[in-house]
């Protein structure tokens, strides 16, 4: 809805100020069904309509800023920038959050690191226990077998001596 004078100063366009029903001059307005309306309007199609729905068109144009259309458009407006708002909330939300998950998940991979490192550590003291014990149990063995062989050749040397030192008598 726009004042007629400012209505008129648009170029171009034809202004029908008559119901193209009843062929009445549209001097009502109902606040309503946010329409220009007649006199013989209002009885037949505007009969639910209370009388301060119904009110001068001059009127309306003074008022033409609280219009139900305007209303409805401010309130998509303001709805849309509390969306925005909200939206932009979200984001500064996720933004952190992202930056959180990061620092929590390097944490998690020095932490994983650390205990790998650790659990590596005792598997080399648990192999490196393991390899001396083997180690003092084979180099005990191959004693035991040296000493062996020792006493087999100081043995057979004395065998020979006394071989060779004796007499054969045929």
């Amino acid at each position: 809805m726009i004042s007629i004078e400012d209505y008129r100063r648009i170029e171009n366009i034809s202004i029908n100020l008559n119901c193209e029903i009843h062929g009445k001059k549209l001097d009502l307005y109902c606040k309503k069904h946010d329409t220009a309306v007649c006199v013989v309007c209002i009885p037949l199609d505007h009969k639910s309509c209370s009388a301060s729905d119904v009110i001068s068109i001059d009127d309306a144009s003074k008022n033409a800023k609280q219009s139900s259309a305007l209303l409805d458009l401010e309130g998509t407006i303001s709805a849309t920038i509390d969306n925005v708002k909200h939206c932009i909330k979200d984001q500064e939300i996720a933004l952190t959050n992202v930056d959180q998950d990061e620092k929590t998940i390097r944490k998690t991979i020095t932490d994983t690191r650390k205990n790998l490192n650790e659990y590596l550590d005792k598997i080399e003291r648990k192999l490196l226990l393991d390899l001396k014990s083997k180690h003092g149990n084979c180099k005990s063995e191959i004693l035991k077998i040296l000493n062996k062989l020792r006493q087999i050749e100081r043995g057979r040397k004395t065998e020979r001596r006394d071989t060779s030192n004796e007499t054969f008598c045929i």
